[in-house]
């Protein structure tokens, strides 16, 4: 079965909570870590004589890497990932809205038209849209079957009888 682009399946969704939380735990972690070991550096350090820092080293090198470790997490999965989605999405409704205007859009039922099932990108200019979303156009109805679908779907399969 083809999946509709804006859905996802459960098994997805899933699949996308583990790797989050797993990498906040991994960065947890090295945060962790880093403060630790630093800590018992440094305790070294200040316990013998004093001379050249050289635990200075090892913070200094190590926070790099702690830096970068955050900037990969806050780009991958924190507000840097939303913001990435929600540009892409609107740059997708911008896309989408020239394309109808110049009549090169091809609905879902293979027809040419207006409706492509998104709102105008100058609707969403003010709206945070965030990962997994999909704004839909058209209106919900039951089938016969008493499923919750939408009502374009639901003509289609009346015109199919």
């Amino acid at each position: 079965m083809k999946q509709k682009q804006g859905f996802v399946t459960e098994d997805e969704l899933r699949k996308r909570a583990r790797k989050k939380i797993s990498a906040r735990r991994e960065l947890t972690q090295h945060l962790l870590t880093y403060g630790l070991v630093n800590l018992f550096l440094w305790s070294i350090y200040l316990s013998t004589s004093p001379g050249f820092p050289w635990p200075l080293f090892v913070t200094g090198g190590w926070g790099i890497g702690i830096v970068s470790h955050m900037a990969d997490y806050y780009f991958k999965h924190g507000q840097g990932a939303e913001r990435r989605e929600a540009d892409i999405e609107r740059e997708v409704i911008r896309q989408r809205r020239l394309a109808r205007d110049r009549g090169e859009l091809l609905s879902d039922d293979g027809d040419y038209g207006d409706d492509d099932g998104y709102a105008e990108a100058d609707d969403l200019a003010d709206a945070r849209v965030v990962d997994l979303v999909r704004v839909e156009a058209g209106h919900m109805r039951l089938s016969d079957d008493g499923e919750l679908v939408d009502e374009a779907e639901y003509l289609r399969q009346q015109k199919t009888r």
